[in-house]
């Protein structure tokens, strides 16, 4: 499988595990849920991650944390919800009843020579009691579902666009994060400097669970993370619109197109960003305050619910969790407290147990490893993973961002009558005027206690919001004044596509055409080398020579050779090898000189030697290729395992047939 078809196998496989998922459970749950659409989705996967983030970190504690042990815990949860148990009586005497039930089933259905499985098995009966749903009619169902699927795609299509131009990947911090995601397999959660774990938790399983490699899995989750966010956002904006799709349509299509009007760095766009990742649990969270029903009725779930939410976020980012849910927590609790209290009480609750229980761990955490935990702290609410660089807008930022300005508080100015005369309809529009207008007004304060370049990345998210819930309120005052107006969903969302994409292709391709990027050329075929070698040979089987950054894809897959060493003593070890490789003692008395059963050398054109990335000196590859020319010379068998643009890969073959699993097992 080559480099590109990897990028979107990820992806493909988790759609597939998630519909397995959602199949399964038709088929055993006893009722089905009154959620439908988004809502049911949404709600399900930002708890399901929320669990395998907090069941994974205390894993790792244990040393235990491994993909089929997270999927055995993951499987017993989903279960214990799909059944639908009752807490409140014995688990033994329901299971012993489901038993009852099936085995009466399953003889039934024999004797009336009936199958086992059916369309009749994916027929629920509603269960109403547990969440509040708005009324969803079947065409508002397809249109909803129908714009997600569209949005998802058109957002990774998009992002993958900037592939070709991206600096991320085979960067110094590329080369970071993908220690940090090898260091959760080793089972090593705390400290790193600047970075909560949770989203490298969700990219290490992510990996896992599709079966594409650490390299893959780091490059391509940025395309999901923003595709998720885009599909997150669409429903956030329309539950928050009272169901209207346009509003939603045009804040999703303005993040996923409207590069010159965003504060997104162009040239690391393909990256993944914690604070995007922590926002697609946070957007959720902020949403189950504004209407806490559609997350749970019973006031106790909601409050273990939430709690588990919170703490996800709080693991994810700690900028989000304390600069963003949190003031939406007390903004929402002040202006919908007379109607929901129970929830919003239990809500803080769940907040404040979240931070004391993340704050607890970390402080043990640190005294058991002696690390400052302030700094700890200080460190993530600045941004040490990317940088200004905003060629792509239509304007100066700070002028774009006197726009947003004026239009938030315009925004909150408009909303403050419709609340007053609409309290339930509002209130959510209301709160996030509100906080978007000092949101946006943080940028004039001289001495900030946090990054500015994280006020970027989280505009990014909440400019497109303001589009949205700017041209709700603007209808609004219109139906206020008694003006007639009507939305015309299908008609106004064919025409908000419309409008975006050409907005995109006239401003943004005339913007990011004068942008100076500048290519890596040695990126995909280094990445299509190490696929093809991790998904077709066995772990530690081989040895890979290549630059000193690049031993890090090495860690916990197979050995990893500088060029030094290889220049200067692989020779002279293939020799003892090779005079003594019939005579067993003596390797049992001397094991360093055991060669792996196959080794890779990694040899870059002039033009590759000669760039900063690769940071190679060309005298140290002509010296590689002149040991390769003397192995062939004496009779070792060589092969060009991988050929690309400024990249060859040679195969030394030590040991016959004992690397390529293919070969192993046939």
């Amino acid at each position: 499988m080559d480099y590109i078809s990897s990028m979107f196998i990820g992806p493909l496989r988790i759609v597939l595990f998630v519909f397995f998922i959602y199949v399964i459970k038709q088929l055993i749950s006893f009722k089905d849920s009154n959620q439908r659409g988004l809502d049911y989705f949404i709600a399900r996967f930002v708890m399901f991650i929320s669990v395998i983030m907090l069941v994974s970190m205390l894993l790792t504690q244990l040393n235990a944390f491994d993909l089929l042990v997270c999927l055995s815990v993951l499987a017993g949860f989903m279960i214990l919800v799909f059944l639908n148990l009752n807490s409140k009586k014995n688990f033994t005497h329901q299971f012993l009843k489901m038993r009852k039930r099936l085995i009466i089933y399953t003889v039934r259905n024999f004797e009336k020579e009936k199958k086992l499985v059916s369309k009749y098995n994916l027929k629920k009966r509603i269960d109403s009691t547990k969440t509040e749903q708005e009324r969803l009619t079947a065409i508002d169902l397809k249109w909803q579902i129908g714009l997600a699927v569209f949005i998802a795609l058109l957002c990774f299509a998009s992002r993958y666009y900037f592939f070709n131009f991206d600096t991320f990947t085979l960067s110094d911090i590329w080369y970071s994060d993908l220690h940090k995601i090898k260091d959760l397999t080793n089972q090593h959660w705390f400290f790193h400097e600047g970075s909560m774990m949770g989203e490298y938790l969700i990219m290490n399983v992510y990996g896992e669970l599709t079966g594409i490699t650490d390299t893959i899995a780091l490059a391509s989750f940025g395309l999901l993370e923003s595709s998720l966010l885009a599909v997150i956002l669409f429903w956030f904006t329309y539950k928050l619109t009272s169901k209207k799709l346009v509003p939603a349509l045009i804040a999703a299509l303005s993040f996923t197109l409207l590069y010159p009007l965003l504060p997104l760095n162009i040239n690391l766009i393909t990256q993944h960003k914690s604070i995007f990742f922590a926002l697609i649990l946070g957007l959720p969270a902020i949403m189950y305050n504004i209407k806490p029903t559609s997350l749970r009725k019973n006031t106790s779930t909601y409050l273990r619910w939430m709690s588990y939410l919170y703490a996800a976020i709080i693991f994810t980012d700690l900028f989000v969790a304390l600069f963003i849910v949190f003031p939406f927590v007390l903004l929402i609790s002040i202006l919908n407290l007379k109607r929901n209290k129970r929830y919003l009480y239990r809500s803080l609750l769940a907040y404040l147990i979240a931070l004391s229980f993340t704050f607890l761990i970390h402080l043990i955490a640190a005294w058991v490893l002696n690390y400052d935990l302030i700094q700890f702290i200080n460190s993530n609410l600045y941004n040490y993973t990317s940088y200004t660089y905003l060629p792509q807008l239509i304007l100066p930022f700070d002028q774009l961002l006197n726009y947003y300005q004026w239009a938030s508080l315009a925004c909150v100015v408009v909303a403050i009558p419709l609340y007053l005369k609409y309290p339930k309809k509002y209130n959510g529009a209301l709160a996030i005027a509100i906080f978007l207008s000092i949101f946006l007004q943080a940028y004039k304060i001289e001495y900030l206690i946090v990054d500015e370049d994280l006020l970027n990345i989280t505009a990014a998210v909440f400019i497109p919001l303001l589009f949205g819930i700017s041209l709700f309120l603007f209808v609004g005052i219109l139906e206020l004044f008694s003006l007639n107006f009507k939305w015309n969903f299908s008609f106004e969302a064919i025409l908000s596509t419309i409008v975006i994409c050409s907005l995109f292709i006239w401003i943004g391709k005339a913007e990011t055409e004068k942008i100076p990027f500048k290519k890596n050329e040695t990126k995909e075929p280094i990445m299509e080398a190490y696929d093809k070698l991790n998904s077709k040979h066995l772990p530690y089987s081989y040895a890979v020579v290549n630059t000193q950054n690049n031993s890090v894809i090495s860690e916990d897959s197979h050995y990893f050779i500088n060029y030094n060493y290889f220049n200067k003593n692989y020779i002279k070890k293939d020799s003892i090898y090779n005079s003594f490789r019939n005579v067993q003692d003596y390797f049992k008395r001397n094991p360093d000189a055991v060669l792996p059963k196959s080794t890779f050398v990694f040899l870059y054109e002039n033009e590759a030697s000669l760039g900063k990335k690769t940071k190679l000196n060309p005298n140290i590859q002509d010296r590689a290729k002149k040991n390769i020319d003397i192995l062939k010379s004496k009779g070792r068998r060589v092969n060009v395992f991988y050929q690309g643009s400024l990249v060859k890969v040679y195969e030394i073959v030590n040991v016959p047939k004992q690397s390529k699993i293919k070969e192993l097992l046939f």
